[in-house]
């Protein structure tokens, strides 16, 4: 919703700032629609939200949170029947990545398990950083890429939009998951640090969700608004400056206040199973 509005604002004070293919341009409910129900990436679905080109990840995790949770809470015919339901309507592409989502499931029940040394730890941080840029240096992102073009053509035969890179893609995943693997042995050998510096950290940390969803339409809203004052680096620290602070200032409507947020949806899920306990008992 912040999308919609500060866009909107962002072309009545410079239309020039902004892309050519406008969403506004192409049906305003059916960007709401698709962005409110994070399916803009689903199926044949090719739908930007306004300027918040990085949300089309959201659309891919979105497809699967809901076969997880079929999975996890649900058995039986019915579960069969809508997993392949999801998994039919979400489409080809959003399931190209879905490997690069499960190593981060995997990633996140190991690193509660994982005991390792100093040194194992160190070098698993360390190496996949050097083979990533030995692998752009190679050449290996363009191979895997034209890998991935030849599967879609000969198996899907139509675009598969930003999965067009998947095999690279899951590259990309394994090598972070190992690096993340690697950083989290290490920190447990050198136990919890304390102090302003490492609670500044944390404090960064916990709104870089709102970062992410928030700093591209910020970033083009807060570039048209400017207009032609500043130029060169001052323009680039204004935009880096007010960009991030309104992040955070996102943070701190939304993302700090989760565990509020869950107690209220308890609260209410408590009282309406009471309720219609109530009702079913009558």
């Amino acid at each position: 919703m912040l999308t919609f509005l500060i866009d909107r604002i962002g072309i009545l004070i410079d239309m020039d700032a902004y892309p050519a293919n406008r969403y506004w341009e192409r049906g305003f409910w059916m960007h709401l629609v698709a962005g409110m129900t994070f399916t803009n990436e689903w199926s044949f679905i090719d739908q930007r939200i306004g300027t918040n080109f990085p949300l089309w990840s959201l659309s891919y995790e979105v497809a699967y949170y809901v076969a997880f949770m079929l999975l996890l809470f649900f058995r039986g015919v019915g579960m069969v029947i809508a997993l392949a339901l999801v998994i039919l309507v979400a489409g080809v592409k959003v399931w190209l990545l879905l490997p690069a989502w499960l190593i981060g499931v995997w990633l996140h029940h190991l690193l509660r398990l994982d005991r390792r040394s100093r040194g194992t730890s160190l070098l698993l941080m360390v190496l996949p950083m050097a083979l990533y840029f030995l692998f752009l240096a190679l050449g290996i992102r363009d191979l895997l890429g034209a890998l991935s073009d030849l599967l879609v053509l000969r198996f899907i035969g139509h675009s598969v939009g930003f999965s067009n890179e998947f095999i690279w893609d899951i590259t990309v995943a394994c090598l972070f998951a190992l690096h993340l693997l690697g950083a989290a042995g290490l920190l447990k050998t050198v136990g919890t640090a304390s102090g302003p510096l490492s609670g500044c950290i944390r404090w960064l940390a916990g709104g870089t969700f709102s970062l992410y969803v928030v700093h591209f339409p910020v970033l083009m809203f807060t570039n048209a608004a400017m207009g032609m004052h500043l130029s060169g680096l001052s323009r680039i620290g204004v935009l880096l400056t007010l960009t991030v602070v309104a992040c955070y200032v996102f943070a701190w409507c939304f993302e700090r206040r989760l565990t509020r947020f869950r107690a209220g949806i308890r609260t209410f899920g408590a009282l309406a199973g009471s309720w219609y306990r109530a009702r079913h008992n009558d």
